[in-house]
């Protein structure tokens, strides 16, 4: 019986078409996928799809079948496309057979169009074995074209897509000299990093804004800021300016342009006088340990009596205070180091840290307020003292304590922490202060104690922690706190106090006074968690004024046209004013009474350095405190 020719399927008429048995969707890769049909002799199609590469271009690309549907595979080369780059598909969702049209045909067309030989039952190829292949193709080698469809690049192509796991060593060779390269590029990086000096102000440099009080550090052509006055004196001193050199002398006065405009590095802090990350690292896990060195286990059963668990509890949560305080100053330093370090890889690195030592300070003030509600259950006191509770109800409440969620502290109880000084009613003093001393307990007068409580405003309490620190012959120094500012003091909340200068507001301040023993000096309160710097007190109406007095005058002012302030400038009278114009001075500018403001809630008589052990001096717009006297 003949066979219908596959070309002749629309009425008879000749046609170009092949059948179509099934059609298509190949998986998705690169982002896209093709659609495609699988003909009656099983070759596949796949058709050209439109896509934008890396480089924003349009592409037109598509794949080649290898093979016979369904054991072929799809090539990953790209075809119609100039891109050197490869991918990989599958062939997917055959949807259902399509419906063929039958063409019927009459008697005589049937003579004119169908063959009815035999020559399809002849053979017209022989098989080939493996061994005949090679010997063609060794005896065709040199005939075979290097590039083309027929080539031996496509013969290279096709195996190696074939092949999928091919490693050529020259590419093993590549990768390593890549690694060389890469490694090479970094330890330049390195060393034109640690090289990098800003062309005007260089690496050593101090910097500050005039009527600001931090002081920055040029460093790696980055500005650091200097977390305190201790860190200052040694950058000082390495610097090789003598420690006694006034600081005036030591730092540049710039603008605030200028400090803007300037990169920003990590924040200078005492750990990072160790040298390097790591070793900074170091020194901070080492604080963290002075500040928590017990190894304490919240089990009564450890413990001979309620009492010692108790006790051992409360020294406990006052180390992890001061703790969570120290790791709260890295939390805000690492924040704003993550937010705004210049150095790609150091930002990564400070948000990377900040990060970690967030989840540290959580899982910290979740621990001290499990604590504290232990300590209020069976010592709602807080003195420590007559503790009567038996070992399993104690347990009760610890397991009960203990057991409490993460998730289930209030917003208030947390508010406790969230400042930079511990604010839980427990662990403050008479005077509202936060105290990680232990309770102090009633002992022999003059016997020596390691748990001895700071020195308040009470002599005898003065002359216990004296005694108690070894310190002899005190009688002078056990002086009663003054209750009062000193005389001459004036507040200045409402900013009606007139002062244009730092003496000026000093002498109004009475800043650095002393008490009538000398053994106390009138001061500001320092900043939370800093152990000598205080608030600038700046008014921020001065600096409208200086940014008002930094431009031209304004048109229609002063000599000529209405006037505020009477005209009265650089040699006053229109000469002034003509002066001031050409300078581009405003000297209408309108001057605050007060350049500095304050009210006494910001002061505190406080012990002068010198006179007890571990009173660090405090500084205020770079003057010690209580050098000054009040003057």
């Amino acid at each position: 019986m003949g066979r219908i020719d596959p070309k002749l399927i629309v009425q008879g008429e000749e046609s170009s078409i092949k059948i179509v048995k099934f059609k298509g969707k190949t998986s998705v890769n690169a982002g896209h996928q093709h659609d495609f049909v699988v003909y009656e002799d099983d070759s596949v199609e796949i058709f050209e799809v439109t896509i934008n590469n890396k480089e924003g271009q349009v592409e037109k690309h598509t794949h080649e079948y290898l093979g016979d549907y369904p054991y072929g595979v799809m090539s990953k080369t790209l075809k119609t496309s100039t891109s050197k780059r490869t991918h990989h598909h599958k062939i997917e969702s055959v949807s259902h057979p399509i419906d063929l049209q039958k063409t019927v045909y009459g008697k005589k067309s049937f003579d004119d169009k169908i063959n009815r030989n035999f020559d399809e039952f002849m053979s017209k190829s022989k098989d080939i074995s493996m061994e005949e292949f090679f010997t063609y193709y060794n005896q065709m080698f040199y005939e075979i074209p290097k590039d083309g469809s027929n080539s031996h690049k496509s013969i290279i192509d096709q195996s190696t897509d074939y092949v999928g796991d091919f490693i050529d060593d020259r590419d093993v060779e590549i990768l390593e000299l890549t690694k060389q390269i890469v490694d090479l590029e970094r330890k330049l990086a390195e060393q034109e990093e640690a090289d990098k000096e800003h062309p005007v102000f260089t690496n050593g440099t101090f910097l500050k804004q005039a009527d600001k009080s931090p002081i920055y550090y040029m460093d790696k052509g980055a500005k650091r800021k200097i977390m305190d006055f201790d860190t200052y004196l040694v950058l000082k001193r390495v610097n090789g300016h003598e420690t006694d050199k006034p600081d005036e002398e030591v730092y540049i006065l710039v603008n605030e342009d200028v400090i803007k405009g300037l990169e920003t590095g990590p924040k200078f802090s005492p750990e990072d006088l160790y040298g390097d990350v790591e070793q900074r690292d170091k020194a901070e896990e080492k604080r963290r340990v002075e500040l928590d060195p017990d190894d304490f286990k919240a089990d009564p059963s450890n413990y001979a009596t309620t009492s010692d668990y108790i006790e051992a509890l409360d020294r406990e949560t006052r180390q992890l205070l001061a703790k969570e305080e120290y790791v709260q100053e890295l939390y805000y330093r690492y924040k704003s180091d993550s937010e705004n370090i210049f150095n790609d890889s150091e930002r990564e690195e400070a948000t990377s840290k900040f990060k970690e030592v967030r989840e540290e300070l959580y899982d910290l003030r979740r621990r001290i307020l499990r604590y504290t509600a232990i300590l209020e259950s069976v010592d709602p006191d807080g003195d420590l003292q007559n503790v009567e509770i038996d070992t399993s109800r104690l347990k009760q409440i610890v397991e009960e304590k203990m057991s409490r969620p993460d998730t289930n502290f209030t917003q208030a109880e947390l508010q406790q922490l969230r400042s930079k000084e511990n604010k839980i009613a427990r662990f403050l003093d008479s005077q509202g202060r936060a105290t990680y001393g232990r309770p102090k307990k009633k002992t022999i007068s003059g016997a020596p104690s390691s748990e001895i409580s700071t020195p308040s405003g009470d002599s005898s309490a003065m002359e216990g922690y004296l005694a108690g620190a070894g310190i002899t012959g005190v009688g002078a120094a056990t002086e009663e706190e003054p209750k009062n500012p000193p005389a001459g003091y004036v507040s200045n909340g409402n900013r009606t106090v007139k002062n244009h200068t730092i003496n000026e507001a000093i002498s109004a301040m009475r800043l650095g006074a002393k008490s009538p023993g000398g053994n106390y000096y009138w001061t500001l309160k320092t900043l939370p968690n800093k152990m000598s710097e205080t608030p600038d007190l700046e008014n921020p109406q001065w600096q409208i004024y200086l940014d008002k007095r930094a431009k031209p005058i304004p048109t229609g002012i002063g000599a000529g046209g209405s006037s505020i302030g009477g005209g009265i400038g650089i040699g006053g009278g229109n000469w002034g004013h003509e002066e001031a114009k050409r300078q581009k001075i405003n000297i209408y500018a309108e001057k605050p009474i007060s350049k500095y403001y304050w009210s006494t809630s910001k002061f505190e008589w406080f012990v002068v350095p010198g006179k007890f052990p571990g009173v660090k001096p405090r500084n205020w717009q770079g003057k010690t405190i209580h050098k000054l006297d009040g003057q």
